[in-house]
């Protein structure tokens, strides 16, 4: 962490790395603020310390049906994008990182940028910084903080992805660069269509997500959906996919058992990808 872009929650200064190097501190000269390092790699950097986001049993779930393949094709996808604005240096943030299934593949294709995950479920961190250091990832780094209140300075991100995530539309524009980058990857309106089939009777499409950016600060660029379906071969594998899904929580009970009986699915998977440019 010793070229890290993090600012202090406190008192927005920068941080560096201590002389042990267990820590980063903040540049206050009277009593710095001081974030120790976890084991694992990771640093806690959210204000309220009250927890949530995705349990340790969520994580596993999610990180079981991930590194399988099936949504490798959506990570390929967002690789292709950020290289694509971004061949050299520049500094990315995956906000709401998850696992860190997408920012650790960000980081193997983009060697040369500073690659930094972020999300409130600690568990969900500690994660992916320990895929990071079993990858021995040296340009990707972990927080724990809420996106709505990101721990860098105004006008300090060249590149922001946002993948199955809530947008703060307005915090994504102040960290982000003059003409930096917004990517947003959201569920098409098939999306898992097989799955909601083999879970309810009367069954709808999604809608488009209504937090895109609608104001004067981004200029919409390009708009793409990829399209393919998958097939799932075991009940383990439907029951991870279903507990990455919103409906694992608004599901009654005898439409999971439904879903519990199956050691097969087909579903579709559609995602749709805007690009943003902060103007």
């Amino acid at each position: 962490m010793k070229n890290n872009h993090f600012i202090c929650p406190v008192c927005g200064a920068n941080l560096s790395l201590s002389d042990n190097g267990r820590s980063l501190i903040c540049a206050k000269e009277i009593k710095p603020h001081c974030f120790d390092i976890a084991s694992a790699g990771y640093i806690n950097l959210d204000r309220s310390h009250a927890g949530g986001g995705d349990s340790k049993e969520c994580v596993k779930s999610r990180s079981a049906f991930l590194d399988l393949g099936y949504y490798a094709p959506i990570s390929e996808k967002i690789n292709e994008i950020a290289c694509n604005f971004f061949r050299l240096e520049c500094v990315l943030l995956d906000a709401g990182c998850g696992e860190g299934y997408y920012t650790s593949a960000l980081a193997r294709s983009m060697p040369s940028a500073a690659v930094y995950g972020i999300d409130i479920s600690k568990p969900a961190v500690e994660h992916a910084a320990k895929r990071a250091k079993r990858e021995a990832l040296t340009n990707n780094f972990y927080a724990v903080s809420s996106i709505f209140e990101l721990p860098f300075a105004d006008k300090s991100i060249d590149c922001i992805t946002s993948i199955f995530a809530p947008c703060p539309e307005e915090e994504f524009r102040r960290v982000l660069k003059k003409n930096g980058i917004l990517v947003i990857a959201a569920a098409g309106e098939k999306h898992l269509l097989g799955l909601k089939k083999a879970l309810y009777e009367n069954v709808y499409m999604n809608e488009e997500r209504a937090d895109l950016p609608d104001s004067a600060g981004f200029e919409l660029l390009e708009k793409s959906t990829l399209s393919y379906k998958i097939r799932l071969n075991s009940g383990e594998e439907i029951a991870n996919l279903f507990s990455m899904t919103p409906y694992y929580y608004r599901t009654s009970l005898g439409d999971k058992e439904k879903l519990a009986s199956l050691d097969s699915l087909e579903t579709e998977v559609e995602i749709d990808f805007s690009i943003y440019r902060k103007i």
